[in-house]
């Protein structure tokens, strides 16, 4: 199995990895992925027809065969379905990486700063607030997180992002 994509690999041999699955991607490859075990991973991929790298969730059901599930990406990023970028082009709205947290996704969106995505519905990420402080603040927002509420209404908490 070669070529640009998602590689699943076996562990349960610490000192012999075995790739076990993987899925291609058409065009320039993943950069990042979250995956804390269970059945969804999250990458950010460069696929041809896109401006820059997109939010996909991945279903690793099988993880001897990992599928694309959905996708997210900025309106303005597809080229391939004639949109065109609305933002300066020496700037870069590209996803640098995603971190989930129940069903909200995280994500540094490069010089486009924070997107967070509501992701229940795995095959439709949706679109639940965008904040770029780019300007007046510089660009390149590489990780955003959530942390835990400090108040800890009612035993519950509520993830709050943070972006650096």
């Amino acid at each position: 199995m070669t070529g640009l994509g998602l590689a699943v690999y076996d562990i349960s041999v610490p000192e012999r990895p075995r790739q076990i699955g993987f899925m291609p991607v058409e065009g320039g490859g993943i950069h990042r992925i979250w995956y804390v075990g269970g059945r969804w991973a999250y990458v950010s991929a460069l696929l041809d027809g896109f401006t820059d790298y997109i939010f996909l969730t991945v279903d690793m059901n099988d993880p001897a065969h990992p599928r694309e599930a959905g996708r997210y990406w900025l309106p303005g990023m597809n080229r391939a379905f004639g949109e065109s970028p609305q933002w300066p082009l020496s700037r870069r709205y590209g996803l640098h990486h995603a971190i989930v947290s129940a069903d909200t996704a995280y994500g540094a969106w490069r010089d486009a700063g924070l997107v967070m995505l509501d992701v229940a519905d795995r095959a439709a990420p949706k679109l639940m607030t965008h904040r770029n402080w780019s300007p007046p603040f510089g660009g390149g927002t590489h990780n955003c997180l959530p942390l835990p509420d400090q108040e800890g209404q009612s035993g519950q908490h509520r993830d709050l992002p943070y972006a650096e």
